[in-house]
């Protein structure tokens, strides 16, 4: 049964709120402080501590690129080496 003013249950368990037209535009994510993702702090990516500059770390040692670790790394160094070349690109 759908209509105006029903709410499908499946709406409700995933946290779609409706709009005054009843469509389901805006999602609170459940486990998120405020329907932030985590991670995330006023829009800017967020590295921990411990975990900076060890891609650069990496590269040093082994003398291979990012390039290079992109196409034959572990998945955790392909992880690290898209996210650089992304970030190469951004305007910081």
């Amino acid at each position: 049964m759908h209509g105006p003013g029903v709410v499908p249950f499946e709406s409700i368990e995933y946290g779609l709120q409706p709009n005054e037209f009843g469509w389901f535009d805006t999602i609170k994510f459940k486990g998120f402080k405020n329907g932030k993702l985590p991670g995330y702090a006023d829009g800017k990516i967020h590295i921990k501590p411990a975990n900076r500059g060890k891609f650069t770390a990496l590269k040093k040692r082994t003398g291979h690129s990012a390039s290079w670790f992109k196409e034959n790394g572990t998945p955790a160094q392909k992880k690290m080496a898209v996210f650089a070349l992304n970030a190469k690109k951004w305007k910081h």
